[in-house]
């Protein structure tokens, strides 16, 4: 595959894969993480067309990629919100604790 057939794919893709990063930053209640999201679909995107070797379907191989990419960086924002929510519970209930 020649890097123009590489650049006409990603630009083929692009599209989807930006909406795909917004649709799934909003079904996963991540508004606030959807550009970082966003980003990730890219990269996804650009290293999933440099990896396709030209054998089979292009268009498949790159959006399965993507799809796994942009669900475990929603996954790992997720976890990182959850967290976060975890350390303030904890603060305010340690200080709930030693202030009577």
């Amino acid at each position: 595959m020649t890097e123009r057939e590489r650049l006409e794919l990603y630009e083929q893709l692009e599209q989807w894969a930006v909406s795909l990063a917004v649709a799934v930053s909003r079904s996963a209640g991540l508004q606030r993480w959807a550009e970082d999201i966003e980003q990730e679909a890219r990269i996804a995107l650009w290293e999933a067309v440099q990896s396709f070797d030209g054998n089979g379907s292009g268009i498949g191989f790159v959006k399965q990629r993507v799809r796994h990419r942009v669900l475990n960086s929603a996954n790992r924002y997720g976890r990182w919100d959850s967290r976060e929510l975890t350390g303030i519970l904890d603060d305010l209930l340690y200080d709930a604790d030693t202030n009577p």
